[in-house]
């Protein structure tokens, strides 16, 4: 037979409560993160290699546009590293890839104008609107007259935007004036982002400023395996690079111009907004900051 008490009962409730307490305080520390550092002596050989790997996903950056930069605590830097990166474009929102993945290209940087082109005529340069300002209402009749249209997407506030302006109105006016409108065959305009942002959003641009190709009405190009590319323009932004340019895309009669510095965007697929961008590196345990290894 058993007897309830009130001891017993105190006693029982007041283990049921000891218990919980336990399971509670058990639960919080395993679901709390801890650091812990550890200095130890490194005994490896000297000069051997550390690798470094890593598989990052931006799910708004454009594969255009990422690159890789490695600096270390002395002020050594290497800048677009490529020989070890792959880039893959993958959807925003799932994160998941929807393209083939590509090696890095090295991208060098470009060369603007130094000066101030001139223009002809008396307006001076903050008159001067030779290339066409496009918006949603206009793209589709713009690129649809045209057998090649060279946009420059910019944002008014950014510095390379503003140094790229003169030398872009500069071309335009020499460009415009050896091949009018009556010709149909080129024309160069330009793409305030910060007031077209969905237009520039439906393109991807993602860095200022951007220099797209569109040929018949498109910039999309597909490689063998099935990729679709933007066609870019990675070149000089100085007035004779991007004459020539012009001059190039205009005497291919709506074919895509051979010249340094146009390339495909890689591995930017048409439905994917992100990339993923992964690789690894190999840097020396000892030694100089410019032991860096890619």
């Amino acid at each position: 037979m058993v007897e309830s008490s009130l001891l017993g009962g105190t006693l029982s409730i007041g283990a049921s409560i000891f218990i919980a307490f336990l399971l509670i305080a058990e639960f919080r520390s395993y679901m709390r993160f801890e650091s812990e550092s550890v200095m130890v002596v490194d005994r490896s050989p000297h000069g051997e290699m550390l690798r470094v790997n890593f598989n990052i996903s931006f799910p708004a950056l454009s594969c255009e546009y990422a690159t890789l930069d490695v600096s270390d605590a002395l002020g050594s830097k290497k800048l677009n590293l490529t020989k070890t990166v792959r880039k893959a474009p993958i959807d925003g929102e799932s994160l998941v890839k929807v393209g083939y993945g590509v090696e890095d290209f090295q991208r060098p940087e470009p060369k603007y104008d130094e000066f101030e082109p001139e223009f002809d005529g008396d307006e001076p340069f903050d008159e001067a609107d030779f290339a066409k300002p496009l918006d949603e209402a206009s793209w589709d009749a713009h690129m649809n007259h045209y057998d090649v249209v060279i946009v420059n997407f910019f944002a008014p506030w950014c510095h390379w935007c503003q140094q790229l302006a003169p030398t872009w109105e500069a071309v335009t006016q020499v460009v415009h004036q050896k091949y009018p409108e009556a010709d149909g065959r080129i024309r160069m305009a330009k793409v305030d982002c910060v007031a077209n942002g969905a237009l520039c959003q439906k393109h991807q641009i993602t860095a200022f400023p951007s220099i797209r190709i569109f040929i018949h009405g498109t910039d999309d190009v597909v490689d063998s395996v099935g990729r679709h590319n933007h066609l870019a323009y990675y070149g000089d932004r100085t007035t004779e690079a991007l004459t020539t340019l012009a001059e190039q895309a205009a005497e291919a009669h709506g074919k895509k111009p051979h010249m340094h510095g146009i390339q495909h965007a890689n591995a930017i697929n048409q439905k994917g907004s992100g990339c993923n961008f992964s690789g690894m590196l190999l840097v020396k345990k000892y030694g100089s900051p410019d032991d860096l290894i890619i």
